[in-house]
């Protein structure tokens, strides 16, 4: 006769981690299905004067490796179903207009996802003919003044507020490539009908907040955008900075700017003082000696000497100055 005794939980509790410690591996179950879902939303369209076309149809939207293409309505609206599962870049395109782009869109599938809007804008037809730097220009102690001049301005009304890119980089090859530019800095200039040209001003601050230390030589480039507040732009994964492709493609020249000590202070409160002596070829030395122009070199700082000779040039700040002194014979 045989006894059969309840096994206690201790004892089944046994048992089975005896029999995980015999496997090394237990049997992997099969993958589970990649589910699918749809994908929606709208793509935008800005002109290059910033307004927004009523109908906004014909943008092609692409997701992945071209597995999935459709296009949207005259609402923009655009939406692709039977998605599977995955990580894509989304595509939007229409003749005319900048491409952008979502990068990375996670989507889980097995249902709707909402990527919500994405603008695509029309690029300028004109570039930055030329950007100057005006006086003062001391990023020690003033506001840095920029001169915009636009190739054709082809503007239409009594005022365009058209934008401009400014791409600040470390050395020469600054553009607005992320692997070429360290920061950018956006402002809008109300360019007057039949003026092409327009002036910038950067606060001292402003290098500092943007990454750029004391006795960095700081290269900056322009580039023309389209009105608005709408950019075609997605970010570079690879660089962590923003791909524009709103922006007229045209370079502007490239000027380069020395960070000095302090980015933070108005001009400053100091002065220097000296005297003019004039000699003639005979040596004789007249005793009036005033109309000497005594100017700071690179900047709007100038004055005239008096009767003796006497200049002062106050609101200074601290820095290092070269002087020209002139006098018409």
């Amino acid at each position: 006769m045989v006894f059969l005794r309840r096994a206690t939980p201790t004892i089944v509790a046994a048992i089975v981690l005896a029999a995980l410690i015999g496997c090394e591996h237990g049997p992997m179950g099969p993958e589970g299905p990649a589910l699918k879902g749809t994908l929606t939303g709208f793509a935008v369209l800005v002109n290059a004067n910033g307004d927004q076309p009523a109908r906004k149809d014909s943008v092609m939207v692409m997701i992945g490796d071209s597995r999935w293409i459709t296009y949207t309505d005259s609402t923009g609206y655009w939406s692709i179903p039977w998605v599977e599962t995955g990580i894509y870049d989304i595509v939007f395109m229409k003749n005319g207009y900048a491409d952008n782009k979502l990068v990375q869109v996670q989507f889980t599938g097995g249902g709707k996802k909402d990527v919500g809007n994405v603008f695509l804008c029309q690029v300028p037809g004109f570039s930055v003919k030329q950007l100057s730097k005006l006086t003062p220009i001391r990023t020690d102690s003033t506001t840095l003044r920029l001169a915009v001049q636009l190739t054709d301005s082809t503007i239409t009304g009594p005022f365009m507020p058209y934008r401009v890119f400014l791409f600040l980089g470390t050395d020469s090859s600054v553009s607005s490539d992320p692997n070429h530019y360290v920061s950018e800095i956006l402002f809008t200039m109300q360019f007057k009908k039949g003026v092409d040209s327009n002036t910038i001003r950067i606060a001292p601050a402003t290098f500092a907040t943007n990454g750029f230390a004391a006795g960095d030589q700081v290269y900056i480039a322009a580039y023309t955008a389209n009105a608005g507040n709408n950019n075609s732009a997605y970010l570079d994964p690879g660089t962590g900075r923003i791909i524009y492709n709103n922006i007229n493609g045209t370079r502007s020249n490239v000027l380069k700017v020395l960070v000095a000590s302090d980015t933070s202070g108005p001009a400053g409160n100091g002065y220097i003082t000296g005297f003019v002596d004039l000699v003639k070829v005979n040596g004789g030395r007249p005793p009036v000696r005033d109309s000497v122009t005594v100017s700071i070199d690179s900047s709007a700082f100038k004055t005239m000497t008096d009767s003796s000779g006497a200049w002062t040039i106050p609101n200074l700040g601290a820095g290092t100055y070269d002087f020209t002194f002139s006098k018409p014979v």
